[in-house]
């Protein structure tokens, strides 16, 4: 399934608590010297549960990651862990990111030129549309759609404090430096109201194309149709498993396939899913410019309580065989041995 997201172009998507350099290895490795992550508390991930990992430098038809996770509650036994069918999500962006737009305001605002002094207000004339990038065709943006005339960030550096209306849509810019995301309003005017110098840039946001992928174990209902539902062999607990996801996207195909091995048994349980080309006809590779992450996603909402961990996290530009995964399974199974790691943890 794909998905269209806003960048916000001068904030980079990395996991709040741990720099994301350190989550790969880009060989079949040793789990001797692999990193180990424990006691990550919600606050430590982005949204959802997900880390941020980076993909070797260029553009690669095939990538593979896998690494060991857990979650357990280590205070409260009222909330174990599988209460939340909390199983692997895979969200990434292809293509390389654009960080930075050009100022629509074109230095009216006095962004780049030093600043403008206002008294009173400073109108800009401006249409409120959104940019015309490639993803952005006439069906994403109905008529009723909040983001019909456009999404923006804004910077601004005032001396005093100012109001500012984009479109109609109003904010209250505060003395010293400013950066937000705004929507756009049906009035084709940007207007800067109060008495002091101002720096004020607006760009429009460029609209990149995501694509998220959720596990599951494919059944059947009752009526023989095909669904996917989540089991004992496809949620995370406290009980430690090994995850797998390889991605392909060449000229022809793009696909995925997701698969874990619990520890006490090592057989893969997963499926493939086939996905559309991304829109833009000249992505067709990873690039490692663009954004990836990794996590889970479940039923319920986890509270403070809930600590992940994570073991072994490796990258590789590649497209690892079946026999990779299991050579890799029982490398990082032996180290945890070795290391007298308990099967289990908390709740």
């Amino acid at each position: 399934m794909k998905i269209l997201t806003l960048l916000f172009v001068s904030f980079a998507l990395t996991s709040q608590a741990i720099p994301s350099g350190n989550w790969w290895v880009n060989n079949i490795g040793d789990a001797r010297v692999a990193n180990h992550y424990d006691g990550l508390m919600p606050v430590d991930l982005r949204s959802g549960g997900m880390v941020n990992y980076p993909i070797p430098e260029g553009k690669w038809h095939d990538i593979t990651i896998t690494f060991w996770i857990r979650l357990y509650c280590p205070t409260n036994t009222a909330n174990p862990a599988s209460k939340y069918f909390r199983t692997p999500r895979l969200e990434y962006c292809p293509e390389a990111l654009k960080r930075n737009m050009p100022d629509a305001l074109e230095g009216l605002g006095g962004w780049g030129v030093g600043g403008v002094n206002v008294a009173g207000s400073l109108v800009i004339q401006l249409e409120m549309t959104p940019d015309a990038s490639y993803t952005n065709v006439s069906e994403t943006i109905r008529a009723n759609d909040v983001n019909r005339y456009g999404a923006y960030t804004v910077n601004a550096i005032v001396t005093n404090e100012m109001g500012l209306s984009i479109g109609g849509v109003e904010h209250v810019l505060v003395p010293g430096t400013n950066s937000f995301n705004s929507y756009g309003g049906p009035s084709p005017f940007v207007t800067i109201t109060g008495s002091g110098n101002v720096q004020v840039g607006i760009s429009r946001m460029y609209w990149h194309q995501y694509f998220t992928r959720i596990n599951g174990v494919i059944g059947h209902d009752e009526e023989g149709n095909e669904i996917a539902f989540l089991t004992t062999r496809s949620i995370v607990t406290n009980e430690l498993v090994m995850v797998s996801c390889r991605m392909h996207l060449d000229e022809t195909s793009h696909y995925t396939r997701d698969d874990m091995l619990h520890i006490e048994d090592g057989y893969p349980s997963g499926r493939m899913d086939t996905n559309s080309l991304p829109a833009n006809p000249s992505c067709r590779a990873f690039d490692s410019r663009g954004d990836y992450a990794v996590g889970l996603i479940g039923l319920g909402t986890p509270g403070d309580h809930l600590a992940t961990e994570i073991f072994d996290f490796r990258v590789h530009s590649w497209w690892l065989t079946d026999e990779d995964i299991q050579r890799t399974f029982y490398n990082g199974k032996e180290e945890m041995l070795r290391r007298g790691w308990s099967t289990n943890k908390g709740w």
